[in-house]
């Protein structure tokens, strides 16, 4: 309990870390005593409700600044990847994940292979933004198959320039670069998809 209260009060931790953390502490002590090295019931904190607060969406003002902001500072591709996020849904492992191979031009489609649940995934792109950010990609480079789309950038250079341009545009802390994909997820919704 005392471990408990510490990532709660102390270090903050979200309500869903702190659950997490239990089920690995559980787990281990139960992985220890079916192989004789504990005797006693495994102990678990107390479960943690999470908050119930509304997620946030971008509205398209707001993706508006964005995109000007990127614009502004010359930061193309960052561009290119706020477009192809807001308009796939895909979890920024993805975006950096999916190679030249990846895309079908003549199918309109491309392929996310690191999925959360390890299943390959085909995303349509035709007549949506992503078909220019994917055509805008391809001219300013000699793809090699195996090349991610996003050659040029990574997640801890993304993270950084998230940052700067929510300070810069004056955007909550509260918009995660998952924001985006949740986004997208609320305008499908908003368009009576599924």
């Amino acid at each position: 309990m005392k471990f408990q209260d510490h990532l709660i009060h102390v270090e903050k931790y979200a309500a869903s870390t702190v659950n997490y953390l239990n089920s690995i502490l559980v787990g281990s002590q139960n992985f220890a005593r079916k192989r004789g090295r504990m005797h006693n019931e495994a102990l678990s904190m107390e479960w943690q409700k999470k908050a119930t607060k509304r997620e946030v969406v971008i509205d398209f003002e707001t993706e508006e600044l964005m995109l000007s902001w990127a614009s502004a500072m010359c930061l193309d591709l960052y561009h290119d990847l706020i477009i192809f996020n807001l308009n796939s849904g895909c979890r920024m492992r993805e975006a950096f994940s999916i190679q030249w191979r990846d895309i079908n031009f003549f199918n309109k489609t491309f392929t996310v292979g690191l999925t959360k649940n390890g299943k390959n995934r085909t995303i349509p792109f035709g007549d949506t933004p992503i078909e220019d950010v994917l055509q805008r990609l391809q001219s300013k480079s000699n793809q090699n198959p195996n090349d991610s789309i996003f050659k040029g950038i990574n997640e801890k250079k993304l993270y950084r320039l998230w940052w700067q341009m929510r300070d810069e545009c004056g955007i909550g802390e509260e918009y995660k670069i998952h924001t985006m994909r949740h986004t997208y997820c609320s305008r499908l919704v908003a368009a009576g998809i599924d």
